[in-house]
């Protein structure tokens, strides 16, 4: 019997039996190691798509209400104009039509037309989806 610590190879085979336990080791490391960064770029792959699909999301409407803004702002200065001059002519009948547009259009949210999230959510999800501002 060898005077060597347990654990320690006695002779040339114990050692190349640790050597091949090493070598084995070190090649799932390796493997596992290709594996697991394969899998986050292809994590990272997939969020940056979901992350460009919300922003190209987010400037639709974006857009969208500022042109609903822009829309909005553009018939109260037109209905105001109208108001005044009806005011001015004393065309009572005109003024209540105007005043009844006005009132209607400023209880309406920008959102209004947007009655159905989930419409909206499927017609977003749809790569093929087309949008008209």
């Amino acid at each position: 019997m060898s005077n060597l610590p347990k654990g320690i190879p006695a002779g040339p085979l114990d050692a190349l039996a640790v050597f091949n336990t090493i070598k084995q080791s070190v090649d799932e490391y390796v493997r596992v190691s290709g594996e697991e960064t394969t899998k986050r770029a292809e994590i990272r792959a997939k969020a940056d798509v979901a992350i460009g699909h919300i922003e190209g999301q987010t400037q639709v409407l974006v857009t969208y209400l500022k042109l609903a803004h822009d829309s909005r702002a553009d018939f109260f200065e037109k209905s105001f104009a109208a108001l005044d001059s009806a005011l001015e002519k004393g065309e009572l009948g005109t003024v209540t039509e105007i005043l009844g547009s006005i009132t209607d259009v400023a209880k309406k949210s920008a959102f209004a037309d947007l009655k159905d999230l989930g419409d909206v959510r499927r017609v977003w999800a749809d790569p093929d989806a087309e949008f008209e501002v």
